[in-house]
């Protein structure tokens, strides 16, 4: 299987601090690898601030198992009702071979990659963990061993839950993965529960361990939208693969910036809010009734609802003028906007309003359902907020959308979401509002939502890299000195770390002396809603914003969701989203 490069992590694998290396030691069941975790080992060794330098086995999991002859049924159902714990969780060890031949997921995160050739070269060992029940200690005399290969830091990538002064034999600590968020889940099955309890995310973390299961020092966390239906395999796979550069993010900060700074963006301990003190694998009962369940919702949607299958969310535009803004007026103003359909067979979405010489201009994405793209179309607004005829003013053999344009130094420039070419594009107005022309791709990663700002003297770029793509857990947030600087990663990205708000929903607003930024949340869908932040804090080393509103159309006027805002005066656009016939 050929691991895919993190787009996140080549964020970070390059460190300018004049350090010596820092020492990374694995603790690992075998040499076999899980997908996800070989591409952790791959950023590591393609860094140029971090090496391994110790290889720890399991030695209670790498003994070669003694050859057996072929069971009978009888036999095998035998064996199964002397096993209780198997027996408990048949239906749910069954479901997860169904679930995985069936999801269509050809990159598995959880496939497992024979790294005995990469890591030959590593001096390694094997201990014998103490055992007892789920937990693993590590003998006196193998902690020491590992101590004197003067790790900095120890990864987890097997053994049980570990406890004891192993925790302690490397110079940062034991860091580990745990999948879920350990704000609601703590324990087992990695994102399984999230379905069962249809709860809107599925989190993970990497945190430094510490005595208490699944409670230790938080260095990064992930929260992404749940994909919610029959598959785990499906809902997993965003997760897995998206927080995979945690470990390279977090070497790198510890190279650069040393271990005080990485302790300062530790989140701070939540109180635990799950509704079980610990979950575990589900039982042959719970699987029944969660399995159940669901076939019985589809097959009642389907018998209420047989027209379901034949709709589509279309997007439409809405415009209005009103001296109070729609996030101080609330969700109940929505009905005071005028809406824009689109001819037929395409939609309207992403405005975003300009206003140059007295004349108001909407840029939106023009999307065409038979070829599945969009080009970008522009129409100007009266004074009464009427939308003339709008027209295609780019377009490129590749998806365009969210076209945000402003001015600068004289000069008009569009920054719109190419995300879909690989990188960030800037244009530059040849014959404003008709004519662009490509000026510099300013970013060559996958970013969406790119929004600029200009304050104190240098930009400001707020954006969101897929990782996978069509997943975004993470805003990030670049300055430049000049408009086609090189970017450079301000120190406290990442800005979000949740799908609820981790991509820009609009221009960044001045108001009343005020920076005031939208955002877009993909919880529990793409586009459900959009907030509005106010930036209370903006310099080299810090950024901070608090919320001030949310507007959720849920269930007004029909709505499933609107996810642009844009004003200029006293007008203001946004879209909306309905399920029409197709």
């Amino acid at each position: 299987m050929r691991i895919a490069d993190s787009p996140l992590a080549r964020l970070y694998r390059v460190s300018p601090a004049d350090r010596p290396k820092l020492r990374i030691g694995l603790l690992l069941d075998t040499p076999r690898l899980l997908a996800c975790m070989a591409r952790v080992v791959d950023d590591i060794r393609s860094s140029n601030f971090a090496e391994l330098c110790l290889v720890v086995y399991n030695g209670s999991a790498s003994k070669p198992a003694e050859p057996q002859r072929p069971r009978s049924i009888a036999a095998r159902l035998a064996r199964l009702a002397r096993n209780k714990a198997a027996r408990r969780q048949l239906f749910y060890y069954r479901y997860t071979l169904w679930d995985q031949a069936h999801a269509g997921i050809s990159d598995d995160p959880l496939a497992l990659c024979d790294y005995s050739d990469v890591l030959a070269g590593v001096p390694s060992m094997t201990v014998e963990p103490i055992t007892h029940k789920f937990t693993h200690r590590f003998p006196e005399d193998a902690v020491a061993a590992i101590r004197s290969h003067e790790p900095d830091v120890l990864l987890r990538f097997g053994f049980n839950i570990i406890r004891g002064d192993i925790l302690k034999a490397a110079r940062y600590g034991v860091w580990s993965f745990h999948h879920g968020d350990n704000e609601y889940y703590r324990g087992g099955a990695p994102h399984f529960w999230e379905l069962v309890e249809r709860h809107p995310h599925t989190g993970v973390i990497l945190q430094v361990l510490t005595e208490e299961l699944d409670g230790g020092m938080v260095l990064a966390k992930g929260l992404f939208a749940t994909e919610h239906g029959l598959s785990v395999a499906k809902n997993r796979y965003g997760p897995y693969w998206g927080t995979t550069h945690f470990v390279i993010q977090k070497l790198y900060e510890l190279h650069r910036h040393g271990w005080d700074f990485v302790r300062s963006r530790m989140l701070p301990e939540a109180p635990y809010r799950g509704r079980r003190k610990l979950y575990r694998m589900p039982d042959n009962w719970e699987m029944t009734r969660w399995l159940s369940g669901e076939l019985a919702g589809k097959v009642t949607a389907a018998v209420l609802h047989p027209l379901q299958s034949r709709t589509r969310l279309h997007w439409r535009i809405g415009v209005r003028l009103s001296k109070t803004p729609l996030f101080e007026e609330g969700t109940g103003a929505l009905a005071s906007f005028r809406w824009c359909e689109a001819p037929a067979g395409r939609s309207y979405a992403d405005p975003i309003l300009f206003e140059r010489e007295g004349r108001r201009w909407i840029f939106v994405e023009d999307y065409e359902y038979d070829r599945k793209q969009a080009c970008i179309s522009v129409g100007e607004i009266s004074e009464t907020g009427d939308v003339g005829a709008l027209t295609p003013c780019l377009t490129r053999p590749y998806h365009l959308s969210y076209p945000l344009v402003f001015s600068h130094e004289g000069e008009i420039f569009m920054l719109p979401e190419t995300g879909s070419h690989g990188c960030v594009e800037l244009y530059r107005a040849k014959n404003f509002p008709s004519e662009w022309t490509l000026e510099k791709v300013l970013l060559p990663l996958r970013a969406v939502d790119t929004t600029p700002l200009y304050h104190g003297g240098q930009w400001w770029f707020f954006t969101t890299i897929t990782e996978p793509q069509g997943c975004s857990a993470f805003g990030l947030l670049f300055t430049a000195a000049t408009l086609t600087g090189d970017w450079v990663l301000h120190p406290a990205s990442p800005i979000s770390f949740s799908a609820a708000d981790a991509r820009s929903a609009g221009p960044i607003l001045r108001l009343g002396g005020r920076l005031l930024r939208p955002t877009q949340s993909a919880c529990p869908t793409y586009g459900a809603s959009f907030s509005v932040h106010e930036i209370t804090q903006l310099d080299g080393e810090r950024y901070e914003q608090k919320t001030i509103a949310t507007i959720d159309p849920a269930g007004l006027l029909q709505l499933k969701g609107a996810h642009t805002y844009t004003r200029v005066g006293d007008m203001e656009a946004i879209d909306g989203c309905w399920a029409v016939k197709k």
